[in-house]
């Protein structure tokens, strides 16, 4: 704050009661203000025959207690910048509030869904089955939809909800297999009596927040009636009934 030779008694009382001022242009401001009126002051007590000690004593004595002086000068003085800065920190924690809300909300909802790669998907068949969920070991299964594609090629996308949010991705790589309304059993390329020609293919595609999602296909059902995705490990079982051109689907 010093630009020149000051008096060090005088300046050691300024700086000490600036502490409490926000600022170092203000503090600057202030320092030239307190500490002239403090200079003129021991001018006229030296200049009345009173020695250059006593009259620094006398003049900071006058001033009275720094810390009270500095705490009086920070509430009159508050400088732009930091009034600023602190309308703008709120506006910030305000937008960030409402930017971390609308992530959440887009997330919940499923968040960016991976770009659609196969026509099919856009099908005129394609159809939707709310109803067509059931639980596993906490986790809840649903097939979301169905399009029946040439050559009795059946698309699906299977939808699985973790019980929390930090649960581990469920594994859909043995157990599952479909059967439909003629008998006919479709399993995956995993199981010992796989059939080419009658084969159940389930690939994960992308994640939510708390929720997989995965893409089925089942080769070769021609014109039955239902068809459901079966599990069938260790004593569970769970049933997802797909009616195509129905208007319901039941999980058992």
């Amino acid at each position: 704050m010093k630009k020149r030779e000051d008096d060090p008694v005088l300046s050691a009382w300024c700086e000490s009661a600036l502490t409490y001022v926000k600022g170092k242009r203000l503090r600057r401001e202030l320092y030239n203000e307190l500490y002239g009126h403090m200079e003129d002051r021991l001018s006229d007590l030296t200049a009345a025959g009173i020695g250059k000690k006593e009259a620094q004593t006398m003049t900071v004595r006058a001033m009275g207690d720094f810390n009270e002086t500095g705490r009086e000068l920070a509430g009159i003085y508050k400088p732009v910048w930091w009034r600023v800065q602190l309308v703008a920190k709120i506006v910030l924690i305000i937008f960030a509030l409402m930017f971390a809300a609308v992530l959440l909300a887009f997330a919940l909802n499923g968040g960016f869904q991976r770009p659609v790669e196969n026509e099919i998907w856009s099908a005129a068949q394609s159809i939707v089955y709310p109803d067509c969920k059931a639980n596993l070991d906490g986790y809840t299964l649903g097939i979301a939809r169905v399009t029946k594609g040439p050559a009795g090629t059946v698309y699906f996308t299977l939808d699985v909800r973790r019980p929390l949010p930090w649960s581990k991705k469920a594994s859909l790589d043995h157990g599952f297999y479909v059967e439909d309304s003629r008998g006919n059993v479709y399993k995956m390329p995993l199981d010992d009596d796989w059939d080419r020609n009658r084969s159940l293919h389930i690939s994960y595609a992308w994640s939510g927040p708390l929720t997989d999602h995965y893409e089925g296909t089942v080769t070769g059902i021609e014109d039955a009636s239902w068809f459901e995705l079966r599990y069938s490990d260790y004593g569970r079982e769970l049933r997802l009934r797909v009616e195509p051109g129905g208007d319901r689907n039941d999980g058992v």
